[in-house]
C-alpha cells in the first residue's frame, strides 16, 4: 500500500505543470531585445529568449485594462472590455454593469481548479465588489493594487482624489495592506524604504521557491514597471547618466530594474523549472507620445507609433514563452504566427488540461472564449495549430477600428495620433519637442489605411487606394465584428466615485477598495428571477403557473431546462430588469443567442405557424415581431418540458 501511495504521489508531482504569467506594463518593443537598443542591457530577458520561444506577432490592445481583461478572460477586447477609464462606475446590470471583466465570464484563475493561484501587482480589471477582486475571480492570494498605477514607495493613487485627499491603493487578499505606508520615502529618500516592485518580486519568488509540489502553482505577476509615475531609487537612476535626456534616462533605469526583478523570480523557480512554463508579455507598446501630445520616453523601434494608438508600436506586443516544459530541441527560436494576447488563456488551459470553453458565460449568453491554443507551436508541432484568421483592433468606445488578417493585411478606419517612428536612440522624433501639438503626428485613416505587414512591417505605405476590393472586404468584416461587440451598460464614467470615496475613507483606512456588496449568485437565483421575468413578459397572462412557481430554480439546477430557451429568456428578463425598452430587449436577447451558437434562424421553418399567429395577435411588425415569434416558439418547447417534468414529479 505504501509503495502504491508513493507511486501515485510521485506520478502526481511529475504531472504537475506550473505556470508563471508575467505582464510587463508599457514595455516598449525595443526594450525586449538588447540587440535593438544599446541604451539598456537586459540579460535576464535575453536569457529567457535564448531558452524559450519568442512570439513575434502577438497583438493586444493599445492600452492597459483592455489587454489585461482579454488576457484573463480569454476574449479579444471587443468582446470583453475595450475601455481604459476610471473603474468607479456601475449600473443596474449586476452581471456586466461594471468596469473590467463581466462577472458572468470565467477568469483564467477560475479555470485552473486544483492549482494554488497567486496574483501580484497591477489588477486593473475591475474592483467594484468583492467578487470583482482577485479573490473573487479565482485567486487564493493577492498583493497589489486595483488602478492603472500608484506611487512606487507610498502606494498612493494620484489620478483621483476624495475631497482633495489622495488615497492609497495597495491591497492584501481581502483588505488594505500597509506594507507601502512609507510617507517619507521617495526617489531621493531611500533609507529604510522598499520599492514596490522589489517587494512584489520578493513575494513572487517566495511562492515559487517554497512550493511543496502538492499542488501545481499558477503565479500571475503584473509588475508596476515600466508604467508611470516614473521613478527608481536615485542611485539606480544615476547608473544611466550617459543618457542625456532625464525622462529617457529614467525609463532606461526602470527597464533595467524590471530585468533584475525577472531574474529574482526566475532564480527562485529553479527547483520547479523543469515542470514550469513562464509566459512574459507586455500589455501594450511603450508610450512614445503621452496623452498631452508631448514626447514620450519609451522605445518601440523599429515599429511605428506606441501606446494609445493602433499602429504596430502600440499593439504588437513583446512576448515569449520559456521554462522547462519546452523540450530543449524547441528552444531558442521564434514563431511568426498571428496571435492575440487572449490566446495565452487558451494555451494555459491546454497546459493544465482543462477546457477553455466558458460554460457559465454560455448559460448567460455572454461572448465565448475566442482565444486559441498555441502550445503546439511552442512544441514545434505546427500541424496541430489552428491558424488564427484575424485579430480585431478595438477602440476605447468598444468599437472595431481595425483588423489584422492571417495574411498580414492590416486595415485602419479612423485617424491615428502619435504616428511617429521611433529611433534606436532618444529623441524619438525631431517633430516631437516638448509641448508640440499632437495633431502634428496624426495619420489620416478616415478614408482607410491598408498596410501589408508582411512586406511593410513599419507601416510606411498606405495601399488603400491601390487595393479597394481588399479594403471593401475587410471593412465589411470589420462592420460584422463591430455589430457583435459586447456593449453592456457599465454606467457613466466616475458615476460611483463619491460612493467609492466614502467607503474607502470609512471602511478601508483611506485605501481604495470594493465599494459595493457582491451581487446575488448568478445561478440559480438571479437566473431564475430573470427567466421568469422574461417568460412572463413574453406570454403575459398565459403563464400564471410558471410565474408563481418556486421550483423553476431547481429545474434549471438539474439541467432539465434546455439552455437555448433558458438563456434567451434569461437575457430578455435581464434587459427588462435593467430598464431597457421592451422592443430593444427582445432584439438584444435574440442577438445574444448568436454568441452561444443558438440556431435561432434554423428554427424558422418549423415555427412559421406560431410566428404568424403571434404577429397577428399582438400586432407587431418588423424585427420586434420576428424576435418575439422566435422567443415564443422556444418557450413553447420549454413549457412542454416543464409540464412533463411537473407531471412526472406529481406522479
Amino acid at each position: 500500500m505504501l509503495l502504491l501511495l508513493f507511486v501515485l504521489v510521485f506520478a502526481g508531482v511529475a504531472a504537475a505543470k506550473n505556470v508563471v504569467l508575467v505582464v510587463a506594463d508599457d514595455l516598449g518593443y525595443a526594450w525586449f531585445n538588447s540587440n535593438t537598443s544599446s541604451e539598456v542591457v537586459t540579460p535576464r530577458i535575453d536569457a529567457l529568449r535564448e531558452s524559450g520561444v519568442v512570439l513575434e506577432r502577438m497583438y493586444g490592445h493599445y492600452s492597459c485594462s483592455p489587454s489585461r481583461c482579454a488576457l484573463l478572460s480569454g476574449r479579444q477586447p471587443l468582446f470583453v472590455n475595450a475601455g481604459n477609464g476610471a473603474p468607479e462606475r456601475s449600473s443596474n446590470d449586476t452581471i456586466s454593469g461594471y468596469a473590467g471583466i463581466s462577472l458572468g465570464m470565467t477568469t483564467l484563475a477560475e479555470k485552473l481548479e486544483g492549482y494554488a493561484t497567486f496574483a501580484f501587482g497591477k489588477w486593473d480589471v475591475g474592483y467594484a465588489t468583492p467578487d470583482h477582486t482577485p479573490l473573487g475571480r479565482g485567486f487564493d492570494h493577492f498583493l497589489g493594487y486595483f488602478h492603472h498605477d500608484n506611487d512606487y514607495w507610498t502606494g498612493a493613487y494620484g489620478d483621483e482624489t476624495c475631497d482633495g485627499a489622495t488615497l492609497c491603493d495597495f491591497w492584501l487578499d481581502d483588505g488594505p495592506s500597509f506594507l507601502m505606508e512609507q510617507p517619507n520615502c521617495s526617489q531621493k529618500a531611500q533609507e529604510g524604504c522598499v520599492y514596490e516592485d522589489d517587494l512584489l518580486a520578493s513575494r513572487v519568488a517566495g511562492v515559487l521557491a517554497n512550493t511543496n509540489r502538492s499542488r501545481p502553482v499558477f503565479a500571475y505577476w503584473a509588475p508596476h514597471l515600466v508604467h508611470g509615475p516614473y521613478a527608481v531609487p536615485e542611485a539606480e537612476y544615476d547608473e544611466f547618466a550617459y543618457i542625456e535626456t532625464p525622462l529617457r534616462r529614467m525609463m532606461a533605469a526602470m527597464v533595467s530594474k524590471l530585468d533584475t526583478a525577472l531574474g529574482v523570480v526566475v532564480d527562485a523557480a529553479a527547483s520547479i523549472w523543469d515542470e514550469t512554463a513562464l509566459f512574459l508579455v507586455s500589455d501594450n507598446g511603450g508610450p512614445v507620445v503621452d496623452g498631452g501630445g508631448t514626447a514620450g520616453a519609451s522605445n518601440n523601434w523599429p515599429l511605428r507609433g506606441g501606446k494609445y494608438g493602433p499602429l504596430e508600436g502600440g499593439i504588437r506586443l513583446a512576448a515569449l514563452v520559456s521554462g522547462g516544459l519546452i523540450p530543449p530541441a524547441n528552444r531558442k527560436r521564434s514563431v511568426d504566427a498571428l496571435l492575440a494576447i487572449n490566446d495565452i488563456y487558451a494555451t494555459i488551459c491546454a497546459i493544465a488540461n482543462v477546457s477553455k470553453v466558458d460554460e457559465k458565460a454560455a448559460r448567460l449568453g455572454l461572448p465565448p472564449v475566442d482565444g486559441q491554443d498555441f502550445w503546439p507551436l511552442v512544441l514545434g508541432d505546427a500541424t496541430r495549430f489552428v491558424v488564427r484568421s484575424e485579430v480585431v483592433i478595438a477602440g476605447g468606445q468598444q468599437a472595431a477600428v481595425g483588423l489584422v488578417t492571417s495574411d498580414l493585411l492590416k486595415l485602419l478606419v479612423r485617424n491615428v495620433s502619435g504616428a511617429i517612428w521611433t529611433g534606436p536612440q532618444y529623441p524619438n522624433a525631431s517633430s516631437m519637442d516638448a509641448g508640440s501639438a499632437l495633431e502634428a503626428t496624426v495619420l489620416d485613416c478616415d478614408h482607410y489605411c491598408l498596410f501589408d505587414l508582411a512586406t511593410d512591417p513599419l507601416e510606411t505605405t498606405n495601399l488603400a487606394a491601390r487595393f479597394p476590393d481588399a479594403v471593401d472586404a475587410m471593412r465589411a468584416r470589420l462592420e460584422e465584428l463591430d455589430a457583435a461587440a459586447f456593449r453592456p451598460d457599465r454606467g457613466d464614467p466616475n458615476s460611483d466615485l463619491d460612493r467609492a470615496c466614502a467607503v474607502a475613507l470609512a471602511n478601508y483606512s483611506s485605501t481604495w477598495g470594493p465599494w459595493l456588496p457582491s451581487p446575488p449568485p448568478l445561478l440559480p437565483e438571479i437566473v431564475a428571477h430573470h427567466f421568469v421575468y422574461g417568460a412572463h413578459h413574453v406570454l403575459g397572462a398565459w403563464l400564471p403557473r410558471l410565474r408563481d412557481s418556486a421550483d423553476i430554480g431547481s429545474l434549471m439546477t438539474l439541467n432539465k431546462v434546455p439552455h437555448k430557451a433558458m438563456d434567451l429568456l434569461v437575457h430578455l428578463g435581464f434587459f427588462l430588469a435593467a430598464g431597457r425598452r421592451p422592443d430593444h430587449c427582445l432584439a438584444a436577447a435574440l442577438h445574444v443567442g448568436k454568441y452561444a451558437g443558438y440556431p435561432c434562424a434554423g428554427l424558422l421553418p418549423d415555427l412559421l405557424d406560431v410566428a404568424s399567429h403571434t404577429v397577428s395577435a399582438v400586432g407587431l411588425l418588423g424585427p420586434e415581431a420576428f424576435a418575439l415569434a422566435l422567443l415564443i416558439a422556444e418557450l413553447h418547447r420549454l413549457l412542454l418540458l416543464i409540464t412533463t417534468t411537473w407531471a412526472a414529479a406529481a406522479a
